[in-house]
């Protein structure tokens, strides 16, 4: 389950997003897609990470959030095979490897 606030963010790029990459990816399929936000952008990122690699199977895709707001997300299927996540003093940053 996805907060509707995060999924309603999402949703409204959600079109532009996988339009771009799937260019971009034509015109450059050697090209590692990276997807990145802070605090409620990495919220936005997470779910856009699954998106385009749900779209987009084969593409080498790595996620980095910063100030992750408290997300988790159940992905179906093993989408998420590595996140580590890396406390600091005062913020807290995750890096995530999809497959």
């Amino acid at each position: 389950m996805v907060h509707t606030g995060f999924q309603f963010a999402y949703a409204v790029t959600q079109s532009t997003v996988l339009n771009t990459v799937k260019a971009q990816l034509a015109s450059n399929p050697s090209y590692r897609v990276v997807v990145t936000g802070h605090s409620l952008g990495a919220a936005v990122a997470a779910l856009a990470a699954v998106s385009i690699k749900s779209t987009f199977p084969n593409v080498n895709l790595q996620l980095y959030t910063y100030g992750t707001c408290a997300l988790i997300i159940i992905i179906r299927e093993a989408l998420l095979i590595v996140c580590i996540s890396r406390p600091a003093p005062n913020w807290k940053c995750s890096f995530c490897v999809l497959r």
